[in-house]
């Protein structure tokens, strides 16, 4: 039997159609998402800093300007004292149009009197400062003034207007050179980081390609992902766990091909159960502390066993009471004769009835909070599925009270409150319950109960469960002719 393919087929519509929808979902690959992130931040960044630095640099501009200007309007006032009190307002212009040409900020001089009527004025005219009037340029020029004070009195003042276009035009240029930095950067921080996030990315997404086999049942598949960090740790232990998996699953198909185990994790109750589930005729051959027993079946039933000087019924319910050991059946050992014609259920109850170690009972119930389930009744209404029960008639009266307050909500721990009775007291009740299949509890939970490392007293510490990678070999030449 081919438990694995060597490869993967191809994959199914409905696998094609579910990778469709992932990619519907995630259209922009994450390493995109991340770079625009960073692409992002960069630009903000540099944008912000930029804005910081102009706005500091035109203060500071505007500010010597203003400086500049207040220090020629006072020397020119200082100098037209006595062409104003001369009333000689003609002469001060040779000196403002030379005062206006050696210096590139100022485009606007005037000399006003004590009316503030301009007198004499000087104006640029060249084609690389502003060509607006200078009654046009607010807010891109910086005007001054400056009083002419002699003898006490204010003779006039003198109106300098200084222009920021010069500064206008620089703070362009600069602007055009940090989009061009800020461009540069972006693009260079945006393919580092579409570099960076695929070197992260890829590895990721060929672990979630393994996740994905994995998950459709291939075994098979190598998980090799190379990376020094902690993807790559990460696809050393994926691997680990394919491989233990596909070893705990190889293991699992051999005792399904030749139904062994240990009665630590399944219980002799549940062996009897799934004896009896598949139809089987053999020797179902146990073994524990070197003892080794059988119990013959025959289509699925029970109709003998051998255990010690001990045959029939009393080797059976021997097993019942075993806290460990092993069992593997053996299509070989044909029963060749009758000793128990019990009706199924009977036998089982009454092979319960005769275990009284709390061990095997909290192999079954691990905690007295376990809730037990009646699968007699309907989850959502509570109401039997079957009151006539003919399993009912073989409870005592004390399996019958326990039986009436399992309803899928209180827990074993409040039956025994409702029953005025210690908890492990109601251990018993319960297991045979379960035994006979009237009550159901979480297989697996009881499975990993506390019982594991328990010691009541008895044949010796619990022991743990078998290696379950390993092959149960049993000394088969000393079962001979036991119950023949």
């Amino acid at each position: 039997m081919t438990c694995w393919n060597s490869g993967y087929p191809p994959r199914a519509p409905q696998e094609v159609n579910e990778v469709n929808e992932v990619n519907r979902r995630f259209r922009f690959p994450i390493y995109f998402k991340i770079s625009s992130a960073i692409f992002l931040v960069i630009l903000v960044v540099v944008a912000g800093m930029s804005c910081v630095t102009l706005k500091r640099t035109a203060h500071e501009y505007k500010q010597q300007v203003s400086e500049t200007g207040s220090l020629i309007a006072g020397m020119i006032a200082d100098y037209s004292i006595e062409p104003v009190i001369m009333d000689n307002y003609s002469s001060l212009r040779p000196v403002l149009t030379d005062i206006l040409a050696s210096n590139e900020d100022v485009v606007f001089i005037e000399v006003l009197d004590e009316k503030g009527v301009p007198r004499v004025d000087a104006v640029w005219q060249g084609s690389d400062r502003t060509r607006e009037s200078p009654d046009g340029i607010t807010g891109k020029a910086v005007e001054v003034t400056s009083p002419i004070v002699a003898y006490s009195r204010t003779w006039g003042q003198v109106r300098v207007v200084c222009s920021l276009n010069r500064f206008h035009q620089a703070v362009a240029s600069a602007r055009l050179s940090v989009m061009g930095i800020a461009v540069v950067s972006c693009g260079l921080g945006l393919l580092m980081a579409s570099l960076l996030s695929r070197a992260i990315l890829t590895p990721i997404r060929n672990l979630v390609d393994h996740a994905h086999l994995l998950s459709k049942g291939d075994l098979d598949t190598p998980i090799n992902v190379q990376s020094s960090d902690e993807i790559g740790f990460l696809a050393i232990t994926l691997e680990g766990m394919r491989v233990g998996l596909r070893q705990f699953l190889s293991s699992v198909a051999r005792r399904a091909m030749s139904f062994e185990g240990d009665l630590h994790l399944f219980g002799f109750p549940a062996v009897l159960c799934l004896a009896r589930t598949g139809g089987r005729t053999g020797g179902l051959v146990l073994e524990k502390s070197g003892e080794v027993g059988v119990a013959y079946f025959q289509d699925g039933e029970v109709v003998d066993a051998a255990f010690q000087d001990k045959s029939g019924k009393n080797a059976l319910y021997e097993f019942f009471k075993w806290r460990e050991g092993v069992f593997k059946f053996s299509p070989g050992l044909v029963p060749t004769r009758t000793t128990i014609d019990l009706d199924w259920p009977a036998l089982i109850l009454e092979g319960a009835r005769q275990v009284n170690d709390m061990v095997v009972f909290t192999h079954v119930i691990h905690s007295p909070d376990l809730i037990p389930l009646s699968p007699r009744r309907n989850d959502r209404t509570g109401d039997l599925l079957d009151p006539n029960d003919a399993l009912e008639h073989l409870l005592d009266d004390e399996e019958k009270k326990v039986l009436s307050y399992v309803d899928g909500v209180r827990s074993i721990r409040e039956i025994s409150r409702l029953e005025s009775r210690d908890v492990y007291e109601i251990y018993p009740h319960i297991y045979r319950l379960v035994a006979v299949g009237l009550v159901q509890v979480d297989e697996y939970e009881s499975s990993q109960g506390h019982s594991k490392d328990l010691d009541l007293g008895g044949d010796g510490p619990a022991r743990h469960a078998v290696d379950s990678g390993k092959v149960i070999q049993f000394p088969m030449d000393r079962v001979g002719n036991i119950g023949r």
